[in-house]
């Protein structure tokens, strides 16, 4: 049920490209492809632990047995022009994908830029919202759109996951098309 909300909104109906199973026993969490590659975490794992490192092996196994590349990247959209933002972990990658979807952007994704035969394909997991990002949205400009009413709804503290298609509707996704920029955010501040 955790990797479902997690990944709803990539549901589809074909088969899988590549099949992880994750198997929580006895306080350790067991990640494999293969029985030849079993990884596993010794701590008592959450369900969103679990989901957490089922993603990131997911994520491995698939970029390094096809021929997709993936980067550690935002991409937004406007028209078709597609722009990935890249940068460390709290960077403000999602932070500036969301301010751009306040003035118009689809969001592609706030995760991985994922190209296929040189087009980027929508990521569209969970979005997470972390704190800072959320109160700088919320108090860059006052706004009536849809995405800062979702905003406001989410808890005051702390980082949340968040759906993207409840979060931006219409403007998560789109069609893959070839990418045409690469923003590098360098550093990480509590003031984007």
């Amino acid at each position: 049920a955790a990797f479902a909300e997690r990944f709803g909104d990539m549901l589809g109906h074909c088969p899988p490209d590549v099949v992880i199973y994750a198997v929580a026993l006895n306080g350790e969490a067991y990640f494999w492809r293969s029985p030849d590659r079993v990884r596993r975490w010794s701590e008592d794992p959450s369900d969103e632990l679990l989901v957490f490192f089922a993603d990131n092996v997911a994520m491995y196994e698939y970029l390094t047995t096809s021929i997709d590349f993936g980067i550690h990247a935002a991409v937004i959209a406007k028209g078709s022009r597609l722009v990935a933002l890249v940068g460390d972990s709290t960077a403000g990658k999602t932070t500036t994908a969301l301010a751009a979807a306040r003035i118009g952007f689809a969001v592609y994704s706030d995760e991985r830029c994922i190209l296929q035969d040189g087009h980027v394909v929508p990521f569209l997991r969970a979005i997470t919202v972390r704190e800072g990002g959320r109160s700088a949205l919320l108090s860059a400009a006052a706004s009536a759109c849809a995405l800062d009413a979702s905003l406001r709804e989410l808890p005051e503290c702390g980082d949340n996951s968040i759906r993207p298609r409840f979060l931006l509707g219409e403007r998560a996704g789109g069609p893959p098309r070839p990418l045409s920029v690469v923003f590098i955010i360098e550093g990480r501040a509590a003031t984007p």
